[in-house]
């Protein structure tokens, strides 16, 4: 279903959690109700959800959370040059010193 239009916003948030290996009963450890883009700009209405899955000891002795996360963009993107994509989805792996970005988008609702 990744990459697909989910019949809902509550489908597409599941499926996000499925393929993040996070079972879908699961709630969020912590909500981010600021979330930015790549240029920092700030998502109108995102919110970012963390999952913690460990805590490993960084080389400075201090602890570093592990975590999965799914960040919500419901009012999707408006580029530029005029492009636009719809309300969905996307996620991150953050394990020991490495960022991983999800390939896929979840797309929820209308204009996707």
């Amino acid at each position: 279903m990744a990459g697909a239009v989910a019949n809902s916003r509550r489908a597409a948030f599941r499926q996000a959690k499925r393929d993040l290996g996070i079972p879908v009963s699961r709630q969020p450890d912590k909500v981010h109700k600021v979330i930015k883009d790549i240029h920092g700009k700030v998502i109108p209405g995102g919110r970012g959800y963390q999952f913690n899955t460990g805590v490993i000891i960084g080389e400075n002795g201090s602890p570093k959370a592990l975590h999965r996360d799914i960040f919500d963009h419901p009012n999707g993107h408006v580029f530029p040059d005029g492009g636009r994509v719809g309300p969905h989805f996307n996620t991150q792996v953050v394990d020991k010193d490495k960022v991983t970005w999800g390939k896929e988008h979840y797309w929820y609702g209308k204009g996707t």
